[in-house]
């Protein structure tokens, strides 16, 4: 129920908004806090589950690693937070490739001498970027996202033959 007068309209409005649901009103949070929060709590809850489970949470200054002992994919965090998980190269295409439309970043550590092969490997199952490890969480403007270049979803190719 609703009690507030106009200094409290403002108040959530300066405060990120209010959202009308039901006839209530309440705040809605940034989507950075948002993604922060979020974030805080996976890593809160990765950190509860290496107690029991084969899994490590590195965490640095706005930024961490989940380290897992298995090949299970799961969606990894965003913004600066990626997990690693031993893929058996003789297994990479085969357990990577049901992804292939949400499968982006990847980022390949090993001798240079496989390198190459690996890479093969990625684009086969359906990577569509391959970086070093100071640029996962960086873009730019038509890189390709979610297996597909997203200039394709709003440009039309034509041809036209004048007599």
């Amino acid at each position: 129920e609703r009690t507030g007068g106009r200094e409290e309209d403002s108040v959530l409005k300066r405060a990120g908004g209010e959202e009308r649901t039901g006839g209530r009103e309440r705040d809605r949070l940034p989507d950075t806090t948002r993604r922060q929060a979020a974030i805080a709590l996976e890593l809160r809850t990765a950190e509860l589950e290496s107690v029991r489970e084969r899994k490590r949470v590195l965490r640095g200054r706005g930024c961490s690693v989940i380290v897992f002992g298995d090949s299970r994919l799961e969606v990894s965090l965003q913004y600066g937070n990626p997990w690693v998980r031993p893929l058996p190269a003789s297994d990479l295409v085969s357990l990577l490739r049901p992804f292939r439309g949400v499968l982006q970043t990847v980022c390949i550590l090993c001798p240079e001498k496989a390198d190459d092969r690996l890479r093969e490997q990625f684009f086969r199952a359906g990577a569509v970027r391959i970086t070093s490890p100071d640029h996962m969480s960086l873009g730019y403007r038509g890189e390709p996202h979610d297996g597909e270049m997203s200039m394709r979803r709003y440009v039309k190719r034509v041809s036209v033959e004048i007599p």
